[in-house]
């Protein structure tokens, strides 16, 4: 009920603002959006102006959040963020989201989809075993399109429920025209969900599930966090990862080398309700310049929501073993209802600020 006197007291405001000063609806939140970024501190040429429609995103209700992720076993799809895959689609429909590092420090996405049912997903690319990892913590269907060598065999003798674009029909993988291959394999949530009761995979939910608060609440013992960027990748041209904070809507805004990241679907603009960032040793294992992520073990990060920031620590003791991320006082971290975008960070990375 809050939220929607907050966006309805939006929506008025803003049609006082067409009413009174006779500028358009993409003028207005374009000015909107704009005032927001020159109060960041210096931060403004991190952003660009944003159109109705991709503001649009911070203003739908999106999907009623009950304190679980959901009834249905989760799908975990690899999604390709090389240049020539943005936008990516389905990334809005996902209840949580994976960025971490692959070879040539070009991050990788692995985008979870419990309720979430985009009608399309994709470009799909292939699987890591530190991707892997955090796929079978959920019992997840693993979604991918090929693999590392390593990645292939895990999938095998643990027995990994997965659908491979390999050695699947070209109906269920298909590959769209508008992009250069590789990256332009997609598919769909619902024919993905179809090919794996074909395949006579468990459809129930079978992992512990995550704390969500049953409402939205400030995180205790953090401070101001209204900016963060993560710079992934320097050289030839960066990667530079960064969120806003939406005081009005209580969320984040995320954006890719300073432009809002967007969905393929329909250009919405992608946000986050909570964001984890988690600091992993990472180490080149090959001369192909594939990576390890060490993520059985612990570490530290920061958990983000509400506008605030509290360090937190990270565990997972096994491959197959749920990672719990806890505050100082012991406790694990009380998710606020909605998505969760998790950037796993080498330790070398040095995270800005602004509050």
């Amino acid at each position: 009920m809050k939220r929607q006197m907050t966006l309805f007291l939006l929506s008025l405001s803003l049609v006082l603002v067409l009413t009174g000063c006779k500028v358009s609806p993409e003028q207005a939140l374009t000015e909107k959006r704009t005032e927001k970024a020159d109060s960041n501190k210096g931060t403004s040429s991190s952003f660009e102006s944003t159109d109705s429609t991709e503001n649009a995103a911070l203003e739908s209700e999106g999907k009623v959040w009950n304190g679980k992720l959901g009834n249905n076993r989760p799908l975990a799809v690899m999604l390709d963020n090389h240049a020539g895959a943005r936008p990516q689609a389905g990334l809005k429909d996902a209840e949580i989201v994976i960025e971490a590092l692959a070879e040539g420090n070009i991050t990788r996405y692995m985008a979870f989809f419990f309720e979430g049912m985009p009608e399309s997903v994709g470009p799909i690319r292939s699987a890591r075993p530190y991707f892997l990892d955090r796929a079978m913590e959920f019992n997840a269907v693993y979604v991918h399109v090929g693999g590392s060598p390593k990645a292939l065999k895990d999938i095998k003798s643990y027995k990994v429920a997965d659908l491979d674009g390999l050695s699947s029909s070209n109906k269920v993988f298909f590959r769209k025209s508008h992009k250069k291959t590789p990256h332009n394999l997609y598919s769909s949530l619902q024919i993905l969900r179809e090919e794996s009761m074909k395949r006579k995979y468990k459809q129930e939910p079978s992992f512990t599930d995550w704390i969500y608060a049953e409402e939205d609440a400030n995180p205790e013992g953090g401070t101001p966090a209204e900016f963060v960027k993560m710079p992934y990748r320097k050289n030839d041209g960066g990667y530079v990862v960064s969120y806003s904070y939406f005081a009005d809507l209580k969320t984040y805004q995320r954006y890719v080398n300073g432009k809002v990241h967007t969905d393929e679907i329909d250009s919405l603009a992608l946000t986050a309700k909570n964001i984890i960032i988690q600091v992993v040793p990472t180490r080149v294992v090959d001369n192909a310049g594939r990576l390890d992520l060490e993520l059985v073990g612990s570490g530290s990060g920061w958990w983000l929501s509400d506008g605030v920031k509290v360090p937190i620590t990270w565990q997972k003791d096994s491959r197959t073993g749920r990672t719990t991320y806890r505050t100082a006082s012991g406790n694990e971290i009380l998710l606020n209802p909605g998505n969760l975008w998790i950037q796993i960070i080498p330790k070398n990375m040095v995270v800005l600020w602004e509050k």
